[in-house]
């Protein structure tokens, strides 16, 4: 490979990158398994982000479930956790943190 070739590879290689690097998407949701896994080993218990029709629907499935039971405290918890605005909006938060660290990562659009 002569010189002019390389350097018109390699400079067709860094408009791929800058092109692609400007087209990225962000999936706010990249670290929630994690918190997820974290509420189970220190609590016992699951946390659901109602980030979409689904989330909301199972969420709701859950605690219509939980109040049809005995209630124990155990329970008192999982419905506090699956229906707790604030929580959601800490969610929320972390995922818009999230974001924002993916996209200070990215190149500028040019």
């Amino acid at each position: 490979m002569t010189t002019t070739e390389f350097k018109q590879v390699s400079g067709f290689a860094l408009v791929i990158v800058v092109v692609l690097g400007g087209c990225a998407t962000v999936e706010p949701r990249a670290r929630f398994p994690e918190v997820q896994s974290a509420v189970a080993d220190r609590l016992g218990q699951r946390v659901e982000w109602d980030r979409d029709g689904n989330g909301d629907e199972r969420a709701q499935k859950n605690l219509r479930t939980l109040l049809q039971r005995e209630f124990s405290a155990e329970a008192a918890v999982q419905v506090a956790l699956l229906n707790n605005r604030r929580l959601q909006a800490k969610f929320e938060i972390l995922g818009v943190a999230q974001a924002d660290l993916v996209e200070a990562g990215l190149l500028d659009n040019p």
